[in-house]
Protein backbone atom coordinates (compact mmCIF):
# COMPACT_ATOMS: atom_id res chain seq x y z
CA UNK A 1 0.00 0.00 0.00
CA UNK A 2 1.05 3.25 -0.77
CA UNK A 3 0.37 6.00 1.76
CA UNK A 4 -2.38 7.49 0.25
CA UNK A 5 -4.06 4.16 0.62
CA UNK A 6 -2.33 4.02 4.34
CA UNK A 7 -3.89 7.32 5.29
CA UNK A 8 -7.39 6.78 4.16
CA UNK A 9 -7.44 3.44 6.41
CA UNK A 10 -5.78 5.10 9.54
CA UNK A 11 -6.41 9.11 9.59
CA UNK A 12 -9.73 9.94 10.90
CA UNK A 13 -10.93 13.25 11.89
CA UNK A 14 -12.95 12.97 15.34
CA UNK A 15 -14.59 14.90 18.30
CA UNK A 16 -10.62 16.50 18.98
CA UNK A 17 -9.49 17.03 15.21
CA UNK A 18 -7.72 15.18 13.06
CA UNK A 19 -5.36 12.07 14.27
CA UNK A 20 -4.42 8.39 13.56
CA UNK A 21 -6.58 5.15 14.29
CA UNK A 22 -8.02 2.69 12.68
CA UNK A 23 -11.22 3.11 10.79
CA UNK A 24 -11.78 -0.68 10.01
CA UNK A 25 -11.76 0.18 6.01
CA UNK A 26 -14.57 2.59 6.00
CA UNK A 27 -15.27 4.72 3.09
CA UNK A 28 -14.78 8.66 3.40
CA UNK A 29 -18.10 9.05 1.86
CA UNK A 30 -19.89 9.85 5.32
CA UNK A 31 -16.85 12.75 6.21
CA UNK A 32 -17.56 16.34 5.33
CA UNK A 33 -17.45 17.83 1.77
CA UNK A 34 -16.76 21.79 1.68
CA UNK A 35 -17.78 23.79 -1.21
CA UNK A 36 -17.44 27.65 -0.76
CA UNK A 37 -18.52 30.40 -3.68
CA UNK A 38 -17.42 34.00 -3.42
CA UNK A 39 -19.64 37.05 -3.75
CA UNK A 40 -19.37 40.80 -3.18
CA UNK A 41 -20.69 43.00 -1.57
CA UNK A 42 -20.95 45.32 -4.41
CA UNK A 43 -20.38 44.03 -7.62
CA UNK A 44 -19.14 47.58 -9.24
CA UNK A 45 -17.93 49.60 -5.97
CA UNK A 46 -15.80 52.74 -6.19
CA UNK A 47 -12.15 52.34 -5.99
CA UNK A 48 -11.27 52.40 -2.18
CA UNK A 49 -15.20 51.69 -1.00
CA UNK A 50 -15.37 49.76 1.96
CA UNK A 51 -16.75 46.53 0.87
CA UNK A 52 -17.40 42.59 1.85
CA UNK A 53 -16.14 39.57 0.63
CA UNK A 54 -18.77 37.06 1.28
CA UNK A 55 -17.89 33.49 1.63
CA UNK A 56 -20.90 30.99 1.63
CA UNK A 57 -18.95 27.71 2.75
CA UNK A 58 -21.14 24.63 2.34
CA UNK A 59 -20.89 21.03 3.91
CA UNK A 60 -22.43 18.47 1.41
CA UNK A 61 -21.35 15.77 3.27
CA UNK A 62 -22.62 13.38 6.73
CA UNK A 63 -20.19 14.38 9.35
CA UNK A 64 -19.75 18.15 11.57
CA UNK A 65 -16.79 20.09 10.28
CA UNK A 66 -15.17 21.86 12.85
CA UNK A 67 -12.83 24.32 13.45
CA UNK A 68 -12.16 24.61 9.43
CA UNK A 69 -10.01 27.67 8.49
CA UNK A 70 -11.18 29.85 5.23
CA UNK A 71 -8.39 32.02 3.87
CA UNK A 72 -9.15 35.13 1.29
CA UNK A 73 -6.73 35.92 -1.26
CA UNK A 74 -6.35 39.28 -3.45
CA UNK A 75 -4.30 37.61 -6.37
CA UNK A 76 -1.39 35.99 -4.45
CA UNK A 77 -1.77 38.33 -1.73
CA UNK A 78 -3.19 36.71 1.81
CA UNK A 79 -5.53 38.94 3.14
CA UNK A 80 -7.36 37.54 5.37
CA UNK A 81 -8.15 34.44 7.49
CA UNK A 82 -11.10 33.23 9.59
CA UNK A 83 -11.83 29.89 11.38
CA UNK A 84 -15.87 28.29 11.03
CA UNK A 85 -17.95 25.35 11.90
CA UNK A 86 -20.41 23.74 9.65
CA UNK A 87 -22.54 21.00 10.73
CA UNK A 88 -23.76 18.40 8.29
CA UNK A 89 -25.88 18.95 5.12
CA UNK A 90 -25.57 23.34 6.18
CA UNK A 91 -23.85 26.17 4.94
CA UNK A 92 -22.31 29.09 7.16
CA UNK A 93 -20.93 32.54 5.69
CA UNK A 94 -17.41 34.04 6.27
CA UNK A 95 -17.08 38.21 5.39
CA UNK A 96 -14.04 39.98 5.33
CA UNK A 97 -14.19 43.62 4.86
CA UNK A 98 -12.05 45.27 2.17
CA UNK A 99 -11.46 48.31 0.39
CA UNK A 100 -12.10 47.83 -3.30
CA UNK A 101 -9.37 47.22 -5.43
CA UNK A 102 -9.87 45.97 -9.01
CA UNK A 103 -8.85 42.02 -9.54
CA UNK A 104 -9.07 38.22 -9.07
CA UNK A 105 -9.85 37.52 -4.90
CA UNK A 106 -10.64 33.84 -4.05
CA UNK A 107 -11.54 31.90 -0.50
CA UNK A 108 -9.72 28.20 -0.07
CA UNK A 109 -11.24 26.49 2.51
CA UNK A 110 -8.90 24.10 4.49
CA UNK A 111 -6.07 24.97 2.43
CA UNK A 112 -3.91 22.69 4.19
CA UNK A 113 -5.97 19.60 3.86
CA UNK A 114 -6.48 19.14 7.96
CA UNK A 115 -9.78 17.85 7.31
CA UNK A 116 -10.76 14.76 5.81
CA UNK A 117 -13.19 15.17 3.16
CA UNK A 118 -14.88 13.49 0.93
CA UNK A 119 -13.80 15.37 -1.99
CA UNK A 120 -10.73 17.78 -1.30
CA UNK A 121 -10.79 19.40 -4.98
CA UNK A 122 -13.42 21.87 -4.44
CA UNK A 123 -11.94 23.96 -1.58
CA UNK A 124 -12.13 26.75 -3.65
CA UNK A 125 -14.27 29.97 -5.15
CA UNK A 126 -13.05 32.87 -7.16
CA UNK A 127 -14.50 36.42 -7.82
CA UNK A 128 -13.36 38.96 -10.13
CA UNK A 129 -13.79 42.99 -9.13
CA UNK A 130 -14.91 45.79 -11.76
CA UNK A 131 -14.57 49.26 -10.51
CA UNK A 132 -18.09 51.06 -11.21
CA UNK A 133 -18.33 53.93 -13.97
CA UNK A 134 -17.63 57.92 -12.97
CA UNK A 135 -16.06 57.64 -9.13
CA UNK A 136 -18.68 60.06 -7.82
CA UNK A 137 -18.18 62.70 -10.14
CA UNK A 138 -19.75 63.98 -13.22
CA UNK A 139 -16.89 64.00 -16.14
CA UNK A 140 -14.82 61.41 -14.26
CA UNK A 141 -14.05 59.04 -17.12
CA UNK A 142 -11.44 58.05 -16.53
CA UNK A 143 -11.91 56.17 -13.13
CA UNK A 144 -9.52 57.73 -10.76
CA UNK A 145 -9.98 56.41 -7.88
CA UNK A 146 -8.50 60.34 -6.57
CA UNK A 147 -12.50 60.93 -7.39
CA UNK A 148 -11.29 64.01 -8.75
CA UNK A 149 -11.92 65.58 -13.03
CA UNK A 150 -8.84 66.06 -13.96
CA UNK A 151 -6.40 66.09 -17.13
CA UNK A 152 -6.71 62.38 -16.88
CA UNK A 153 -10.65 62.44 -17.92
CA UNK A 154 -9.21 65.45 -20.75
CA UNK A 155 -6.62 63.19 -22.89
CA UNK A 156 -9.31 60.03 -22.59
CA UNK A 157 -12.21 62.42 -24.13
CA UNK A 158 -9.43 63.28 -26.90
CA UNK A 159 -7.83 60.23 -27.34
CA UNK A 160 -11.21 58.60 -27.60
CA UNK A 161 -12.43 61.05 -30.43
CA UNK A 162 -9.74 61.61 -33.01
CA UNK A 163 -6.71 59.59 -32.31
CA UNK A 164 -7.58 55.48 -30.85
CA UNK A 165 -11.46 55.79 -30.72
CA UNK A 166 -11.64 53.67 -27.65
CA UNK A 167 -14.13 53.67 -25.68
CA UNK A 168 -13.48 55.17 -22.05
CA UNK A 169 -14.09 53.09 -19.42
CA UNK A 170 -17.04 55.34 -18.55
CA UNK A 171 -18.30 55.96 -20.98
CA UNK A 172 -22.09 57.15 -19.68
CA UNK A 173 -20.01 59.42 -17.47
CA UNK A 174 -18.23 60.82 -20.61
CA UNK A 175 -21.67 62.20 -22.41
CA UNK A 176 -21.37 65.03 -19.94
CA UNK A 177 -22.91 68.05 -22.11
CA UNK A 178 -26.97 66.50 -21.12
CA UNK A 179 -27.55 66.15 -24.86
CA UNK A 180 -30.56 64.07 -25.53
CA UNK A 181 -28.88 61.93 -28.49
CA UNK A 182 -26.57 60.00 -25.93
CA UNK A 183 -23.35 60.69 -27.96
CA UNK A 184 -19.79 60.99 -26.78
CA UNK A 185 -18.63 64.05 -29.09
CA UNK A 186 -16.55 67.36 -29.48
CA UNK A 187 -19.35 69.23 -26.96
CA UNK A 188 -18.35 66.55 -24.16
CA UNK A 189 -15.04 67.65 -24.92
CA UNK A 190 -15.83 71.40 -24.61
CA UNK A 191 -17.23 70.93 -21.83
CA UNK A 192 -14.68 69.61 -20.15
CA UNK A 193 -12.03 72.00 -20.90
CA UNK A 194 -14.48 74.92 -20.06
CA UNK A 195 -14.83 73.38 -16.50
CA UNK A 196 -11.27 72.48 -15.97
CA UNK A 197 -9.13 75.96 -17.67
CA UNK A 198 -12.01 78.22 -18.06
CA UNK A 199 -15.18 78.54 -16.35
CA UNK A 200 -15.14 75.77 -13.65
CA UNK A 201 -18.45 75.47 -14.06
CA UNK A 202 -19.14 71.97 -13.21
CA UNK A 203 -20.39 69.65 -15.84
CA UNK A 204 -24.41 68.75 -16.64
CA UNK A 205 -25.43 65.83 -15.06
CA UNK A 206 -24.60 62.70 -17.03
CA UNK A 207 -26.95 60.76 -18.93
Amino acid sequence: MDFDEIQAVFRYDGPDGPGWGVRNWESLDWYADLTPSLDLSDSTPSPAQEIDLVATIYNNGDTDANNVPVSFYYGEDLIGVDTISIVASDSTTSTLAILAAEGDYTVKVDEDDIKIESDDTNNDASNTLTYGCCVGLTGNVDNDPSDEVDLGDLTKLIDYLFISFTEPECMAEANIDGSVDGIVDLSDLTRLIDYLFISFTEPAACL
